[in-house]
C-alpha cells in the first residue's frame, strides 16, 4: 500500500512539474509575438499614414492596431494583444491557459 501511495503522490508531482513546463512554453510563445510586435511596428511615424503610437514595455513604437492584432492572431495563436492606454501588452490566449489548467486537474484526477 505504501509503494502505491508513493507512486500516486510521484505521478501527481510529476503533473504540476508538467504544467510549470506547459507554462514556460507558453511564456516563450507570448516572448516570440512581442518580438513580431516589434519588428513589425515602426519606431518614427509616417508622415503618409495614420499609425497609432503606443509603448511596450519602454518602446515607444508606431502601428495600424487592427493590422498587427489580425498578424499576431495568425503567427502566434497563443497569444493575443490587448490594448490599454496607449500601452500595447501581449498576453497568453485565454483559452490557452484554460486548457493548460483542465490538462493538469484532468491528469491529477486521474491519479487520484
Amino acid at each position: 500500500m505504501t509503494a502505491f501511495s508513493w507512486w500516486t503522490y510521484s505521478l501527481i508531482q510529476l503533473s504540476y512539474e508538467v504544467h510549470v513546463d506547459d507554462n514556460d512554453k507558453l511564456g516563450y510563445e507570448v516572448h516570440k509575438a512581442t518580438r513580431t510586435v516589434l519588428q513589425n511596428s515602426k519606431f518614427r511615424p509616417d508622415d503618409d499614414t495614420v499609425f497609432n503610437q503606443m509603448k511596450l514595455g519602454t518602446h515607444v513604437i508606431y502601428f495600424d492596431t487592427a493590422h498587427m492584432r489580425e498578424l499576431v492572431k495568425t503567427t502566434h495563436p497563443y497569444a493575443e494583444l490587448t490594448f490599454d492606454s496607449g500601452k500595447v501588452t501581449v498576453i497568453p490566449a485565454p483559452d490557452m491557459v484554460k486548457k493548460l489548467e483542465s490538462d493538469k486537474d484532468r491528469r491529477i484526477g486521474m491519479y487520484v
